[in-house]
């Protein structure tokens, strides 16, 4: 505070010491200094500690087939440290429900109501209708699992597929995306007539029509039309198309296709252009 050689104070005539009022003014000054350097310590300590919260003490992946119903909840997976967190992962291609520790306790429906879940468990169930070639990815763990999305909002994306055989009243989706956003086109091209398109919007189900349902509705409605494609010569080629364009979508969408007929189907091409928000 006080250079050598000097003091804050003087001694009067009878030998009393006496402080100078910078002595309380430089106190004071240091006793504010000192309140910053704590308070900005404790600030420190307390940043460090949710960190802590946050860092994942353990965490561990799982892929989840959908192909196959599982009408009775079935283990997906056993701990024997518990957990506290499942997260839902954006490369997931379908949705099932999952329950912690019983398959009697109470379901979380993942990729459609919930994208996270906090709550104990040593055991992890679940159940889901058949979703042919879909799959769910699951990240569970102990601590405040975190995973940055892939998925590129405002970038437009698409699904094409070609060649899918599909089997006599067998359903196939093809597009799945859970986040909000615009569908610009999808297109159906069928070797028969005898086929379903199935489009869900936000977890329900915004149109479900046959092919020749589809062909009825082309005139009144802008965005959807249905046709058997023609060649130069306008000769038909035996492939039907279900076009459908322009769609908005606030949590997600799905597509899927339906074979209506009594053999095996051929799709030419599943086709689907969209984008995040």
């Amino acid at each position: 505070m006080t250079p050598p050689g000097q003091f804050d104070g003087k001694i009067d005539a009878q030998g009393e010491f006496h402080l100078y009022d910078r002595f309380w003014e430089r106190l004071e000054q240091s006793g504010e200094e000192l309140l910053e350097a704590f308070a900005k310590a404790l600030a420190e300590e307390m940043a460090k500690a949710v960190v802590e919260e946050r860092r994942a003490r353990w965490s561990s992946p799982i892929t989840v087939y959908l192909t196959e119903a599982r009408t009775d909840p079935e283990s997906i997976g056993s701990y024997a440290e518990a957990g506290d967190c499942i997260l839902y992962l954006p490369d997931s291609t379908g949705v099932a429900t999952i329950y912690l520790d019983s398959p009697t306790s109470h379901g979380y429906q993942m990729g459609v109501d919930y994208e996270k879940v906090r709550g104990s468990f040593r055991e992890i169930f679940v159940s889901n209708i058949a979703q042919p070639d879909c799959k769910l990815y699951l990240l569970v763990g102990q601590g405040n699992l975190e995973v940055r999305s892939k998925v590129a909002r405002g970038v437009t994306q698409k699904v094409d597929e070609s060649n899918k055989s599909v089997g006599s009243g067998d359903t196939y989706q093809f597009l799945s995306y859970n986040h909000p956003g615009h569908l610009d086109e999808a297109l159906v091209m069928g070797s028969t007539t005898s086929f379903s398109v199935v489009v869900t919007i936000n977890g329900e189900e915004f149109l479900n029509k046959t092919y020749a349902q589809y062909c009825n509705i082309t005139q009144t409605i802008e965005c959807i039309s249905a046709f058997e494609e023609l060649d130069e010569d306008g000769n038909p080629l035996g492939k039907y198309v279900v076009h459908i364009k322009n769609l908005v979508f606030k949590e997600s969408i799905a597509i899927s296709v339906k074979n209506d007929g009594a053999g095996l189907m051929t799709f030419h091409n599943l086709f689907a252009k969209y984008r995040g928000d």
